[in-house]
Formats: structure tokens, C-alpha cells, sequence
């Protein structure tokens, strides 16, 4: 959560780019001292983040996806189509 509010600042108010932010980031996490939760997979969600034009929330959940079997997520964005692997689901449709 903390990842994900700093990336909303650092481009929503300071106007950086998701790759500078994501490049700075990741070797912010990798600094001596940090304690940092699933870090392989926030990793993952910050190349998706740059990569894909996503939102950090949701190249999260596509990170966490991507791990799991199946490989889908239901949701009305259709921005998941973007990526290899994922199967969007929306919902109320079969």
C-alpha cells in the first residue's frame, strides 16, 4: 500500500514518469535497511506498471495473477487484455 501511494504521488502531483518513477523506486527497495514484503512480486507489478501504461493498483493484481492458475481476473477493464497470459473476465458474463 505504501508503494502504491508514493507511485500516485510521484506522478499524480510531481508529474514523473512511470519510468523514471518505476527505475527509482526499485532501487529505493533494494537500499540496505528496507524490509520490504513480497518484494519479487512488487518488482513484477512496478515492470508491468512501466510497461503496460497500468495504474500500480492494477499491475499489482495482474503480478498476483500471473501467479496463479488460472491466469485470469474479472474485471471491467480492459486494460488486462494487454496482457500476455491474462484472461479478463468480465463480470455477470459467462
Amino acid at each position: 500500500m505504501t508503494v502504491a501511494e508514493a507511485l500516485w504521488v510521484l506522478e499524480s502531483f510531481y508529474g514523473h514518469s512511470k519510468a523514471r518513477i518505476a527505475e527509482t523506486m526499485g532501487q529505493f527497495l533494494f537500499c540496505d535497511g528496507h524490509e520490504v514484503e513480497d518484494l519479487d512480486l512488487i518488482i513484477e507489478a512496478l515492470t508491468l506498471y512501466q510497461g503496460r501504461d497500468l495504474d500500480f493498483a492494477d499491475a499489482f493484481l495482474a503480478a498476483i495473477a500471473l501467479r496463479k492458475d488460472p491466469q485470469s481476473i474479472y474485471s471491467f477493464d480492459q486494460h488486462f487484455n494487454r496482457i500476455s497470459g491474462i484472461t479478463r473476465l468480465e463480470p455477470g458474463k459467462d
